[in-house]
């Protein structure tokens, strides 16, 4: 039964978020659940949840997000714990969601300062709006504006000055190129097979090579060799995926363990599955240990 005592704060910048502007009526709606649902007050006497903190599960939350279907919501909370306006914990049965800075911003004394006052500023677990459009580099709308999908734009921004450390604009320019190409001459033949900027960015996909298309009956040229760190890297975002939709990340690594089961093993004699799990689990530790500081704080 959901609990209809107390109130929560909405600050009004909420409005000029990405969450508001950008995502369907269902993602608001989904957040409005989170807030509505998470513990209010420390020391639950049933679960011990923190304030800001509650127990999650799709089977629960449906029942409250009429509408809003199961895709919807694993999509939502991804985004969400990507963006940083929430943490999950693995459960037996589901989630344990906390939102981030609950206290800060579920507290009625920030928003009674006056108007000369430093103005409350915007919640940090909500996206910044985004920058009007005279603020985007030229040779960043180079590569944005011929992109077959548009999403996304601030983020592609960013990891397009990321990507400027480690190659120059001309390069990133010519393989975006080949890309288009490649879509044009139907090497690849639906746009949506290429992914957002942001990502194709961060993986440096500007060094990825495109082959004719074979005509039928011919064998292909075998596939290049992927790189063992690139591997590692994606199966550690799968189950950083895997996480927040379901808290099942070992899933991802036994699915690969026949896949990569003739890779070469690393000097400590690790396979790829075994040194992907120890990677994961060094990180786990290291956001634990993060969400204690922050606690005791």
């Amino acid at each position: 039964m959901a609990n209809t005592h107390g109130y929560i704060l909405i600050a009004k910048q909420i409005e000029s978020s990405d969450l508001w502007i950008r995502k369907t009526p269902e993602w608001r709606l989904i957040w409005l659940h989170l807030l509505l649902t998470v513990n209010y007050q420390n020391n639950h006497p049933a679960k011990g949840f923190r304030r800001g903190e509650g127990f999650f599960s799709w089977s629960d939350s449906k029942q409250q997000l009429r509408g809003v279907g199961e895709h919807q919501w694993q999509k939502c909370i991804m985004w969400c714990r990507k963006e940083g306006m929430i943490e999950t914990q693995k459960r037996s049965r589901g989630l344990v969601i906390r939102v981030m800075k609950y206290r800060d911003y579920q507290t009625p004394a920030q928003y009674n300062k006056t108007a000369d006052a430093e103005a409350v500023p915007p919640p940090p677990t909500l996206p910044a709006t985004p920058p009007p459009a005279t603020d985007y580099p030229a040779d960043f709308l180079a590569l944005w504006d011929p992109w077959p999908r548009h999403r996304a734009k601030t983020e592609a921004l960013a990891e397009y000055k990321k990507a400027l450390k480690r190659a120059t604009h001309e390069k990133i320019l010519a393989g975006h190129g080949r890309a288009l190409t490649a879509v044009k001459s139907g090497e690849i033949e639906d746009p949506k097979y290429l992914p957002e900027l942001f990502r194709w960015l961060k993986k440096n996909r500007w060094d990825d090579e495109y082959q004719v298309k074979v005509p039928a009956g011919a064998k292909p040229p075998p596939a290049a060799p992927q790189g063992r760190k690139a591997i590692i890297e994606e199966l550690l975002e799968r189950m950083d995926e895997a996480e927040a939709i379901d808290g099942d990340p070992d899933r991802v690594l036994y699915s690969a363990r026949d896949k990569y089961r003739d890779q070469p093993r690393n000097s400590k004699g690790e396979t790829i599955v075994e040194e992907t799990k120890r990677q994961w689990e060094a990180n786990l530790a290291w956001r634990k240990s993060r969400q204690g500081n922050t606690n005791a704080a």
